[in-house]
């Protein structure tokens, strides 16, 4: 099963709170087929498949390998970012397989890029975050 990009976006835009297990695997896979993600993990497509829309949980070893891909707890797996018994009760988003919470920089420039309405303008705020992502690679690398 291949989720289209539409609805793969719309899950990444939705509150991680809201999500089930599976479509935190799902998050966490990002671009990657579901036979490339469960090669990685040592599993079928048929697996991943199951995983993805709640049919079976995977094994704790799994969900360990999972997490560590997505550089999240198993805890953030069941729970999203913030849950009964948590002080963190702001609501956190999910982009490109990061959890974003609101107040911190790379929110803000998000937030001020999607109010924008010149595509234009977008496409040059693009094009020098880029360079300067370029600048700070060869600097780290001399």
């Amino acid at each position: 099963m291949r989720t289209s990009k539409k609805a793969t976006e719309k899950l990444r835009q939705t509150d991680v709170d809201k999500l089930t297990l599976g479509q935190r695997i799902r998050l966490i896979r990002g671009d990657k087929t579901q036979t490339a993600f469960g090669e990685i993990l040592g599993k079928s497509q048929d697996a991943v498949s199951v995983y993805e829309t709640d049919q079976v949980a995977p094994s704790l070893s799994t969900l360990a390998k999972i997490a560590e891909m997505g550089n999240v707890t198993v805890d953030w797996l069941f729970h999203g970012p913030s849950h009964k018994g948590r002080r963190d009760n702001e609501q956190s988003f999910v982009f490109a397989g990061h959890v974003l919470k609101p107040k911190t920089p790379e929110w803000q420039v998000l937030e001020k890029i999607v109010n924008m309405n010149d595509e234009k303008i977008k496409e040059k705020i693009v094009e020098l975050v880029a360079s300067f992502i370029n600048i700070e690679k060869k600097d780290k690398a001399q």
